[in-house]
């Protein structure tokens, strides 16, 4: 077999693994609504890989073809729970507004349908066999394709907007999230090169993306990425504590309300030894300090 095949095969295979082994991990989110959509994109994806890996094994052109077209109807789905779990994480509406709903269910409809029917229009796709890089189906991208692709790129964007807007809202270092991030987009490269160079297929690599996002937020980082959603309040000081109330991270609003925070390298720190007035509501059965600001800090443990 190919050393190119194998690799892909490798990549695709590794990736479906990943991101079905992995849904027994979203369990340890909090957040119930971004469970479910991080759930549903991990069972997605790795569906997507699997048919990414029967396209590429298919001994005829028939069912590679086949495996292709539900490949090009996972795909574009994936794009749904993308949206529903950044909505739910970055503490958003959207993905319970009905009218988003709907409108999201109609326009998959239709690229459905003018997917499905390529092979009466041929405006999607063109298939010819090839055996460049190695032998496979190789599919020749028209005019429709480019417009869908763009308008799911551009949907998967926002959706890394929200979540680069809620990481700015945090005080925490949050560079490894911005890693994780930038890992999730960076098969787009591989689908460019595969557009432009024969030593590549001319395929999507977005579910390699979301395997690369599960493992560093359920696997590596999954006390940061928890603590991040708790601490991105917009409108509610909140300060984060761990189990021996060491300040982890706080919200601009936080910051805003005690200025100690800012000036200090309190990361780290115990609560009592820089915020001892808030340490001593922790100790105390008070539940709301005063303070100079209306606000009242949340604080999460």
């Amino acid at each position: 077999m190919n050393p190119v095949q194998l690799a892909y095969l490798a990549a695709f295979g590794i990736t479906a693994l990943v991101c079905l082994v992995s849904i027994r991990r979203v369990r340890q989110l909090r957040h119930a609504e971004a469970r479910t959509g991080l759930r549903w994109l991990l069972a997605m994806s790795g569906a997507w890989g699997i048919v990414h890996v029967g396209y590429l094994l298919s001994p005829t052109t028939g069912l590679a073809e086949g495996f292709y077209l539900i490949g090009l109807l996972i795909g574009v789905a994936t794009v749904g729970p993308w949206l529903y779990f950044c909505s739910a994480y970055t503490g958003r509406t959207m993905h319970l507004e009905p009218a988003y709903r709907r409108a999201a269910v109609a326009v998959y409809v239709v690229i459905a349908v003018i997917k499905l029917t390529n092979p009466w229009h041929e405006q999607y796709y063109t298939a010819t066999a090839t055996t460049t890089p190695f032998p496979h189906l190789e599919m020749t991208h028209e005019p429709l394709h480019w417009i869908v692709m763009a308008l799911a790129y551009a949907l998967s964007f926002v959706g890394f907007f929200m979540l680069l807007e809620l990481l700015a809202r945090v005080n925490h270092d949050t560079k490894p999230l911005l890693a994780i991030l930038a890992l999730t987009g960076a098969p787009v490269v591989l689908d460019i090169g595969g557009a432009l160079t024969p030593r590549l297929i001319d395929t999507t690599h977005s579910s390699i993306g979301v395997a690369f996002f599960a493992v560093g937020t359920l696997y590596v980082f999954l006390e940061t990425f928890e603590r991040v959603r708790v601490a991105s309040s917009e409108d509610d000081p909140v300060i984060v504590l761990d189990t021996a109330d060491r300040i982890r991270d706080f919200n601009n609003v936080a910051g805003e309300l005690f200025p100690t925070l800012r000036t200090d390298r309190v990361i780290g720190k115990p609560c009592w030894s820089t915020l001892p007035e808030v340490a001593a509501v922790l100790d105390s059965d008070r539940s709301v300090l005063e303070n100079r600001s209306t606000a009242t800090p949340a604080i999460s443990r």
